[in-house]
């Protein structure tokens, strides 16, 4: 791994449950682990307080917030407002676990060099505002956000972290194509596409040419 991805803090925001299969988020968290510092944010295995109290209560399992694995710090947020079943409210939590996160980082003083939010999901968008321009903001978009009842508001999300992104990574043509007309796809740093490239083991659309 190039000097560039190295002692780093890097967050990582899931959209999915740590072991679903679909796990480039995961893929991409054990390799950079390795020489960074990294904190996985697992949105979609957060708890409500009355969840955590009944899992205590029922189970005798205590609740981190903040929880150290191997080589990688696990986030477990926390819905503060109940009825996160409504759309509005959920987002609501989710910002303020972002903020409550972004305040644990400067409390407990880790202070990296360099700082990266690697965004995986439109849902995140509004992060790279929250944390600054001391974070470079990758999105690293593998897929389509296609679920019918949702579409257009993804939609509208993904133009905005396409636009606060530093650098966007896609891993087909068919993305390339429905994206090139929003922002100048692939503003890559030559030092980041070998670990892009090790990771989906895909042919990045013949970027050679912005590398050079």
């Amino acid at each position: 791994m190039s000097q560039f991805l190295e002692k780093k803090l890097i967050i990582i925001p899931y959209d999915l449950p740590k072991n679903w299969s679909a796990d480039f988020i995961y893929q991409t968290q054990n390799i950079l682990f390795k020489k960074n510092l990294v904190i996985a944010f697992l949105w979609e295995e957060a708890l409500s307080i009355k969840e955590i109290f009944l899992k205590k209560f029922n189970f005798g399992e205590s609740f981190h917030y903040w929880q150290k694995g191997a080589g990688v710090i696990y986030i477990r947020p926390i819905h503060l407002l109940p009825f996160r079943r409504f759309h509005s409210i959920k987002n609501f939590n989710l910002f303020l676990n972002i903020i409550w996160l972004k305040i644990l980082i400067a409390l407990k003083k880790i202070n990296k060099k360099g700082k990266i939010l690697w965004l995986f999901h439109p849902d995140f968008w509004f992060l790279p505002k929250i944390f600054g321009k001391s974070y470079l903001t990758i999105y690293d978009c593998v897929d389509f956000f296609t679920s019918k009842d949702k579409e257009e508001c993804l939609k509208r999300k993904e133009v905005k972290l396409l636009k606060n992104a530093d650098e966007v990574f896609v891993n087909s043509n068919v993305l390339y194509n429905d994206k090139k007309n929003i922002v100048k796809i692939f503003t890559l740093c030559h030092k980041v596409f070998p670990l892009i490239f090790l990771i989906h083991r895909k042919n990045y659309l013949k970027i050679t040419s912005f590398l050079i």
